[in-house]
């Protein structure tokens, strides 16, 4: 603020209070500056609600007890000495807390959104409102589009962040008079494992994500402890819309508002849980961050994809018209008599879709893979074999069947323990066994599963791949390939195979990728899928 000799200059002092929009907001620095001209101040001002981290409720309720919010406040605020009063709205289920108290009003407040993790708190100066989600946010018939409002809008996909499992510890009872140190202990309920599945099979390819384990001495419940560590995991993955809007105006806490990127198709509610706004200065637009609900990432997998759908459409009829030019222009012959599935293609282009089987897919029959062929699908790798006693016993079926229904078989893998020399000659022998033809990809899945860990030496795992693949190649199976995460190849090993088969569900197709394993429930399906970017596969 410039000095202009105003009263209102001379009263920005720490502690004072500035009043904006009926909210009072204290200053607690001042930083006037004297340079050549007029001096000005720069002034940092909180909400006063803060102010209540600098009281305390030193009494403690010992033992667990079951509260709410409500009964929360009510002991740590009464009778507070700087005026606080509050309000809870929306219903809120008890939960256990153990030796509640010795806690500043901050504290509690961090206390209930951590232990009700859809409470919103919220204040009016000195009145604090403690909302359930529902109860806060509300539609006010606002809309944003691209294009139409809005100059900017960024989309953050962050797949890394998931979290799906969980090992829980529960309160101990204690142990009788005079038990010894080797008694074992006994708790309230047993130590259980959480693990929420459908994640698991929607984002993390069948393999849980866990974090660190919970020990939490307030829960005697087990049901109690459930509905805790659901919150603590992250099952879906945060979306996170940045948007730059073309106009300056008041935001309101809690708009629910109506989103559309017509380049994407995207069409959902939202909700604003924060924002930037310059009220002094007109021409700068507002900043708005909006939520990442399940529906709304739901609602862009959906529109990214029918996107997708329609461009490779378009480009497909695009291939299809030039070749029957060529056709009858060139008097390009073709086989009638050869398999579709076998067919090579004229002008290749890359982004043909392609899926890949194991037995966790089941039964897939002719007529499926029909229907995959008809949503764009051109061809298949099936899973053959695991470490060195299991191969996949619907390998034949699903390798047979896409092959007939018109698909390419474009090869298998196998799922690599990290024992080089005997899982490459296993994998041999049931590639011979199948007759699988030797100019087809062998692919080398390299992950961490529930029955396998790989060492985390990045030479010696290279130096594993490598032994791997000298067997296969001695034998004539010389389109050798590396199946792994993107965070893999750059991490944990560098490729040893002839071609590289990246997995990355984000929207950008990784950086040197021959194929690039974009999702593990395409169109709607439980099935994997891909975009080659190499003939080899289609």
């Amino acid at each position: 603020m410039l000095d202009y000799g105003t009263e209102a200059y001379n009263l920005l002092t720490p502690s004072s209070i500035i009043t904006f929009q009926g909210q009072q907001f204290l200053v607690n620095s001042a930083v006037e500056d004297h340079p050549i001209g007029r001096a000005n101040k720069t002034v940092v001002a909180t909400h006063i609600f803060n102010e209540c981290q600098w009281f305390r409720q030193r009494e403690v309720k010992n033992g667990v007890l079951t509260y709410t919010p409500q009964s929360i406040m009510d002991f740590v605020f009464k009778d507070n000495p700087y005026n606080f009063t509050w309000e809870v709205v929306g219903d809120f289920q008890g939960q256990q807390i153990e030796n509640l108290g010795n806690m500043s009003g901050r504290d509690t407040l961090s206390k209930i959104v951590e232990i009700w993790p859809d409470a919103i708190v919220f204040p009016n100066n000195k009145h604090i409102v403690i909302y359930q989600h529902d109860k806060f946010v509300q539609s006010h018939g606002n809309r944003l589009g691209h294009m139409y409002n809005s100059s900017e809008v960024k989309l953050t996909y962050d797949v890394s962040a998931v979290t799906n499992q969980v090992y829980c510890i529960g309160k101990a009872k204690d142990k009788p008079d005079g038990a010894d140190d080797n008694t074992p202990t006994e708790y309230y309920f047993p130590p259980f494992l959480y693990t929420d599945n459908a994640s698991v099979e929607k984002w993390t390819h069948g393999i849980p994500r866990e974090i660190a384990t919970i020990s939490d001495d307030r829960f005697t419940d087990v049901e109690a402890m459930k509905r805790y560590v659901i919150t603590q995991l992250v099952t879906d993955p945060p979306l996170t819309i940045e948007i730059t809007t073309t106009f300056n105006q008041s935001p309101i806490p809690g708009d629910k508002v109506h989103l559309d990127i017509h380049e994407n198709g995207l069409s959902t509610d939202v909700e604003v849980v924060s924002y930037t706004w310059y009220p002094w200065d007109k021409n700068t637009p507002n900043q708005v961050t909006l939520n990442s609900v399940a529906k709304t990432i739901f609602d862009y997998n959906n529109s990214i994809r029918n996107k997708l759908y329609a461009d490779l459409a378009k480009r497909n009829q695009l291939i299809s018209d030039s070749l029957a030019a060529k056709i009858k222009d060139q008097n390009v012959s073709v086989d009638p008599s050869k398999k579709k599935g076998d067919e090579s293609t004229l002008d290749w282009q890359p982004g043909n879709l392609f899926v890949d089987t194991s037995s966790n897919n089941g039964d897939i029959s002719v007529n499926q893979f029909k229907d995959y062929l008809n949503q764009g699908v051109k061809g298949i790798i099936c899973k053959l074999t695991e470490g060195t006693g299991y191969t996949n016993p619907l390998f034949g079926s699903h390798k047979e069947n896409a092959i007939n229904a018109g698909l390419k078989f474009i090869g298998t893998y196998h799922l690599f323990h990290g024992d080089p020399v005997n899982e490459a000659n296993y994998f041999l022998k049931n590639l011979q066994a199948n007759n699988v033809d030797k100019n087809v990809l062998v692919i080398a899945d390299i992950e961490n599963t529930s029955n396998s860990t790989l060492t985390t030496n990045k030479a010696e795992l290279t130096n594993q791949l490598k032994q791997f693949y000298d067997v296969l190649i001695a034998a004539g199976y010389t389109n050798t390939c590396d199946y792994a995460s993107s965070s893999w190849f750059t991490s944990s090993f560098d490729s040893q195979g002839k071609y590289r088969w990246i997995a990355n569900y984000s929207n950008a197709k990784p950086a040197n990728a021959d194929a690039w394993q974009f999702t593990d429930s395409w169109n709607g399906n439980k099935i994997d899928a891909s975009y080659s970017y190499n003939e080899i596969f289609v």
